[in-house]
């Protein structure tokens, strides 16, 4: 027998001296190495197997090894490769040297015959052959029946084996099969005398099964007892006079018959729910279902106290069962499981059931298949997605139009993580068997990765570009600075975009954006020269330009006479009576008068002040309670800058006489204490332009402002405030910009103000200058100082502007704030 069946091992040997071949396959990248080398391979196959005494024989015929298929790879698994055929080896291909591993292999369809494996590790070395030899050998394992002696009431029919992957396999007398190897479980096959019951039972026979080994098991009995036993194996089942007194569980269907292939297309509902019934007229003990796919394999008993994880998992996926109190029936209902069977990745998934009783006796196996066929999806196209729209169409390729929009999600992947993406404006196009359907994309300009998922599971990727909008320029240009509004015909979304995302250059120098208002699609750029013409391109992304236009900026325009350069002298008053008059002791003699000279300095031109108002020379009772000077140039600092000084003072063109003061006995002041009434208060005011006042008539004009073609940021100098002794108050200075609407309207276009609170020095200040309306050229800068913010008309001011009296002085004098170096910034 040996040498018989070496000779037939010779006889189907093929020497195949082969390197391996990249043609045909889509996994062909080959790690990077410094040498090459080849391989000389041996392939054979082996077909004899052991059996219980340790002999060697051949059940079955050896294939040839052409059948057998390959697989090759790199033992860091940087690179494998695998072959339908060994026909398909290439003789002269030569391989990068390290360490491989190759194996043939060969699966049975059926337990007629067995699989075959082989493998290797081995070391491709540079400018060597290496000789590499796989002897396929069975790696199942063989089970035959044989049958024994049995009494007259029991008779054997076959047996029943669970292998180690949990498929059913049924042996009879005739013909031994072939079963995966592993732990199993045997379950004899007996009848009565006339055949009216069959059992098959459950002996509790479990044994460890080898590949390549051949098991022979025999069953025997008498009228009590029943045996099987064989290698590793010795189970025997009572089988007295009430043992056929019931009949054996049963499962049944009428929704699937045993033995069926159930074919299941993915995410289409079952016509009807598949339910499977479990039956005893004994307590059941045990129902086994196993379940043998790529997703989900093994077993599980239902009746079991505590479920374990692959019921969970089946549970999971939709299986449900229920069982009766008296344990005699289990209705399961397999529906949703089998449903979800493609998107398991199941494509072909085995299922089977066994019931036990309380006797040990079981159900025939309730076996069926199930088909799953997988939709297939590819990626047709992904349009672009305009910036700020944010929106893309994708159209996927599918197998089968009878898919639905509630079986797909989309999730692109963030910063964050993975982010749904809601879809709408589904639409199926059954003669291109392709669906579409529109995505909603976060914000942004980078290109977005994609995953479409059908039924949870993710089955195609894509990556969407990003393109600019067609958009268009408005640009309100500054000095520096200027304004860009974007307008696009794709929408409000599309300028929002381009105003979030776009950078501005100017001639080519790539420009500091100041701030971006997305609301009001505009940004504000600046570092620009005044009056020089640029070329302005946004771009989106990368260099090339989403729009264009052609400006010219504003000049930088300045204050004129802002450091007071140059002056004059506006009105004098020499000898002019300061109080009233006074004696120089008790006796009622008044033969003193105080007086003091007054210059008032003002600029020569440009500036105007209310000198006119509060020195007046309509005054009727000359007087400094009565005419004091509200504005003066008052220092002169390096390079002829001046400080000018608003001061808020008492006025009246019709002032009473002052009263004599005699002195009091014992006190002596050089001066008339006396505090005459002053009709009226007014704030000291610095303005551009002009002012006239008309003593008859009290009336005063303002005339304000200069003609100022420019767009200032800001209005910049030095102060120093005092307030009113005896009521505190503040300066303010406020700066308007001009310019003329549509009918030559002057409107305000800008503005800015500012408090001037107490600083005893001179000290640094800046007031902004906010533009309401853009787009609107400057046609007068108006700018108003005024030592009281209390500024008005001469009612207003009367009642409101703060003015303490000083008899030294012989004056109401207020508050006093100081100027000098006013300029505007761009």
């Amino acid at each position: 027998m040996r040498q018989g069946t070496h000779m037939c091992r010779l006889m189907y040997i093929c020497m195949i001296p082969l390197a391996l071949t990249m043609g045909g396959c889509s996994s062909d990248e080959v790690p990077v190495s410094t040498g090459q080398g080849k391989i000389q391979l041996t392939v054979s196959v082996d077909a004899q197997m052991r059996s219980a005494d340790g002999s060697t024989f051949m059940p079955v015929q050896p294939i040839d090894v052409s059948l057998l298929s390959m697989f090759m790879s790199t033992a860091d698994g940087t690179y494998s490769h695998t072959w339908e055929s060994t026909d398909r080896f290439d003789v002269t291909q030569s391989f990068p040297s390290g360490t491989y591993k190759a194996g043939v292999y060969y699966d049975s369809p059926d337990d007629n015959e067995p699989s075959y494996y082989a493998s290797a590790e081995f070391d491709v070395l540079s400018d060597q052959t290496t000789d590499v030899t796989l002897n396929a050998t069975i790696k199942d394992a063989g089970v035959a029946l044989a049958i024994g002696n049995h009494s007259a009431e029991v008779r054997t029919t076959g047996m029943w084996v669970r292998d180690g992957r949990d498929l059913m396999h049924y042996v009879d007398h005739t013909r031994g099969k072939f079963v995966a190897d592993g732990n199993a479980t045997l379950y004899p096959v007996v009848t009565n005398a006339d055949a009216s019951r069959s059992y098959v039972l459950d002996v509790s026979a479990v044994t460890d099964l080898s590949s390549a080994t051949y098991y022979t098991y025999t069953i025997s009995g008498d009228d009590n007892t029943l045996t099987l036993s064989g290698q590793g194996v010795n189970s025997r089942i009572a089988t007295g006079a009430d043992f056929w007194n019931a009949a054996a569980p049963s499962i049944s269907s009428a929704d699937i018959r045993e033995g069926m292939v159930l074919t299941v297309s993915e995410g289409v509902p079952l016509e009807a729910p598949v339910i499977i019934t479990a039956t005893s007229e004994r307590p059941m003990t045990r129902l086994l279902l196993s379940m043998n796919s790529a997703s989900i394999y093994g077993s599980t008993d239902l009746l079991s106290a505590t479920p374990d994880q692959i019921l969970a998992e089946m549970q999971r996926h939709g299986f449900v069962y229920t069982m009766s109190a008296d344990r005699r029936t289990v209705s399961m209902d397999f529906t949703r499981l089998i449903e979800q069977a493609p998107t398991l990745n199941a494509v072909y998934t085995h299922l089977s059931l066994m019931a036990t009783d309380n006797r040990g006796v079981c159900s025939a196996p309730f076996m069926f298949d199930v088909d799953s066929k997988t939709v297939e999806l590819s990626l047709e196209s992904a349009t672009p997605a305009v910036v700020g729209l944010d929106r893309s169409t994708v159209t996927l390729r599918t197998s089968t139009t009878n898919v639905e929009e509630g079986d797909f999600a989309v999730r692109v992947s963030t910063q964050r993580g993975e982010e749904d993406c809601p879809i709408s404006n589904w639409a199926v196009d059954v003669p291109s068997g392709t669906v579409s359907f529109d995505i909603d994309l976060p914000a942004g300009v980078s290109p977005v990765d994609i995953s479409v998922y059908y039924l949870g599971t993710p089955r195609v990727y894509a990556t969407i570009a990003r393109v600019a909008p067609q958009c268009t320029m408005d640009i309100d240009t500054y000095a520096t600075t200027m304004y860009i509004t974007f307008e696009s015909p794709q929408g409000d979304g599309a300028a929002a975009a381009m105003a979030s995302y776009a950078s501005i250059y100017a001639s080519g120098t790539k420009l500091s954006i100041w701030e971006r208002y997305p609301e009001k699609h505009s940004v504000v750029v600046s570092g620009l020269t005044p009056g020089k013409r640029y070329n302005v391109s946004a771009c989106l992304l990368g260099d090339t330009p989403a729009t264009t236009a052609t400006i010219i900026t504003e000049v930088a325009q300045d204050l004129p006479q802002g450091n007071f350069e140059d002056v004059k002298t506006i009105c004098e008053a020499k000898h002019l009576p300061c109080g009233g008059r006074y004696s120089t002791g008790e006796i009622p003699v008044v033969s003193r008068q105080n007086f003091t000279d007054i210059k008032i300095v003002w600029p020569e031109k440009h500036w105007a002040g209310v000198n006119a108002k509060t020195f007046s020379d309509a005054c009727a009772t000359p007087n400094t309670w009565y005419k004091m000077p509200s504005g003066n140039i008052v220092e002169t600092l390096a390079n002829d800058s001046r400080v000018i000084c608003l001061t808020s003072v008492g006025w009246d063109l019709e002032g009473a006489d002052i009263p004599d003061y005699i002195q009091q006995r014992g006190r002596y002041i050089p001066y008339n204490s006396n505090v005459p009434k002053v009709a009226h208060r007014s704030a000291g005011k610095l303005f551009l332009g002009s002012y006239t006042f008309d003593p008859k008539t009290l009336k005063e004009t303002y005339n304000e402002g200069i003609p100022f073609h420019s767009r200032p940021s800001a209005l910049n100098g030095f102060y120093k405030y005092l307030p009113d002794a005896t009521t505190y108050d503040s300066g303010l200075i406020r700066v308007t910009i001009y310019g003329t609407d549509a009918d030559g309207k002057e409107i305000v276009i800008g503005s800015g103000e500012a408090q001037m609170h107490i600083a005893a020095d001179m000290t640094a200040f800046n007031i902004p200058i906010h533009y309401s309306i853009s787009g609107v050229k400057a046609c007068r800068l108006c700018l108003m100082a005024s030592s009281s913010i209390h500024m008005g008309d001469i009612e207003y001011e009367d009642t409101h502007v703060p003015t303490t009296a000083y008899p030294q002085k012989g004056a109401y004098i207020g508050s006093s704030l100081w100027l000098n170096s006013l300029y505007l910034s761009y």
